[in-house]
């Protein structure tokens, strides 16, 4: 991919991570792993670098999972209240969308 890369110019592409290793499990559902620099400290550490998980809590473990093809089961904490006053906890099933591809 190309383009044009800086940090402040409008319209440009800005470099906000490193990784070396990344799941996408679908749309709005990815997890990047790689170095990033603890602003506190100074240190430079290894974790998750980015992570999107729309709808759902998941962790970057529970992401790299889906990617690789499982279905994580979810429920929400809170409940969703109805009109007529009974609540329900919504139950998702996370699982890998799209088609997969292997790396060239």
């Amino acid at each position: 991919m190309g383009g044009y890369i800086h940090q402040t110019e409008l319209g440009a592409w800005k470099e906000e991570f490193r990784t070396d290793h990344v799941a996408i499990a679908g749309k709005k559902l990815y997890a990047a792993m790689g170095k990033k620099l603890d602003k506190k400290t100074g240190i430079e550490e290894y974790g998750c670098v980015k992570l999107a998980s729309k709808g759902v809590r998941l962790t970057h473990e529970q992401i790299f999972a889906v990617a690789n093809g499982a279905t994580i089961e979810t429920r929400n904490d809170a409940p969703t209240f109805k009109l007529d006053g009974n609540h329900v906890f919504i139950s998702r099933s996370i699982r890998r969308t799209g088609q997969t591809k292997s790396p060239a």
